[in-house]
């Protein structure tokens, strides 16, 4: 069974190995300026603010984990029974270009049935910058996720970097499951992972440039399928340009909480 210590201390050194990157990218651009005038040199310096901005992030968040991954941390068995009552046969899972950091699940109708929503200390210029430059899924990021009656369900910790991964904690701060990503080489398949201790409890397989998923659990039973930027004819307004999934749902009742939190992380994973 694999330890929730042993992951985060992978995660530290992969978010500082790439901060470090991107904060070498941050002085190549400024050294650039120096080189070049007119558009260029605006060019230098806008690209100097991005990889600043994200570079600190991942060092900022690879510490943290460095300092986290000295404690014993284990995964708990998640106890939860939440679950929302009935869900529509269609549903969107995304969030707007202005807030990246906030994501949302609506009905065709634009009712809002649960959402994830940043901590409250979390980066407002980083989410700003990530909008303008679409590199959400590059940075790290807490949320809150909210259930039906708008209480805090889960604690959701995504990391950052060009591996993804997310973490899934009660709100005592008790750990219950972590997510992974699979890539099949010789085909354009993926496979995302929801794993409680050593059990996988969801998964969502697909294509991955096309961007549709087939979610199921541990049976194998079909419980929804996710189209990556699918438009909803019946609510193309409302939608047509808000980043995100189509949720077509196989079983709508007693929908578990957990797996509405897997949704929502797999909507940070747009480049899945």
């Amino acid at each position: 069974m694999t330890d929730v210590q042993s992951l985060i201390r992978r995660d530290a050194r992969r978010q500082l190995l790439t901060g470090c990157i991107f904060l070498t990218g941050m002085v190549v651009f400024i050294t650039s300026i120096f080189y070049t005038n007119g558009s260029s040199a605006a060019l230098g310096v806008f690209y100097a603010i991005f990889f600043s901005a994200i570079g600190g992030a991942l060092l900022k968040s690879g510490w943290k984990d460095s300092l986290k991954a000295k404690q014993s941390l284990q995964f708990v068995e998640d106890l939860s029974l939440q679950t929302f009552n009935r869900f529509p046969k269609r549903m969107y899972i995304g969030h707007k270009a202005s807030s990246i950091f906030h994501a949302t699940l609506y009905d065709m109708d634009g009712a809002v049935y649960s959402e994830i929503k940043q901590d409250p200390f979390g980066n407002r210029l980083m989410g700003t910058l990530a909008s303008i430059y679409a590199g959400g899924w590059l940075t790290p990021a807490s949320y809150q996720m909210i259930g039906e009656q708008g209480e805090s369900s889960y604690k959701i910790d995504k990391k950052g970097g060009t591996h993804w991964r997310g973490y899934v904690q009660h709100p005592n701060g008790n750990y219950v499951a972590y997510t992974e990503l699979k890539r099949n080489k010789k085909s354009s398949k993926s496979t995302f992972y929801y794993i409680e201790k050593a059990n996988v409890h969801w998964k969502a397989e697909g294509d991955t440039h096309i961007g549709h998923y087939t979610i199921s659990d541990e049976d194998g039973k079909v419980w929804a399928v996710a189209k990556r930027g699918a438009v909803p004819i019946e609510a193309a307004d409302r939608f047509d340009k808000m980043a995100g999934y189509l949720i077509e749902w196989e079983i709508r009742d007693r929908i578990p909480h957990s797996l509405v939190a897997f949704l929502f992380l797999l909507q940070t994973s747009m480049n899945g």
